[in-house]
């Protein structure tokens, strides 16, 4: 990804830098963080911008690691993942067999689906990647006994690689990444 000039004040000649870390709340989750990205900083004005190659790739494996994930989606897990199978709210809603409403209800936190549709959205975005391994690891998973871990006690790291090209992303106990949430 190249950025040409400034969209703040128009500064022709942008500067990159790589950081240590940036809280990716553009996931639309507030639990995500990049570790070494590289942004674009404008020697004039101050403004920086992220530098992502392919963002689909990052959503995409952003939303691999959150299917794995042990404990029940969150509303903003559920939301998150019907953003990025490219529904709308209805097709959502017609797809797992429940109600428009439904859903909403799911994605604003008032109602949490219950466990056979948690697994059923989880099989939905696993399909979407088409990698039968994932999907059979998803499947395992849910053969075992889920941990004592909550998603209250989760980050979703995402370590980006040197070349910027490629995304590695994991869940992690929250309390791992203190200097990181600040």
């Amino acid at each position: 990804m190249e950025i040409k000039k400034c969209p703040q004040c128009g500064e022709a000649e942008m500067k990159k830098k790589v950081i240590d870390h940036y809280h990716f709340l553009e996931s639309g989750l507030d639990n995500v963080f990049l570790l070494k990205p590289e942004i674009a900083v404008c020697p004039r004005c101050g403004e920086e911008i992220l530098m992502l190659p392919e963002p689909s790739k990052l959503l995409e494996c952003l939303g691999k690691a959150i299917i794995m994930a042990p404990g029940a989606l969150s509303a903003r897990e559920i939301k998150f993942i019907r953003k990025n199978l490219f529904l709308k709210g209805n097709e959502f809603a017609d797809l797992l067999g429940v109600n428009r409403g439904t859903v909403s209800r799911w994605e604003n936190d008032e109602k949490s689906p219950e466990p056979p549709t948690d697994r059923l959205i989880r099989m939905i975005y696993a399909s979407k990647l088409r990698e039968p391994e994932t999907f059979y690891k998803l499947v395992e998973r849910f053969r075992e006994e889920d941990s004592n871990l909550t998603k209250a006690d989760l980050d979703y790291i995402v370590t980006v690689s040197e070349s910027g090209f490629s995304y590695s992303c994991a869940p992690c106990r929250a309390d791992r990444l203190q200097h990181i949430r600040g």
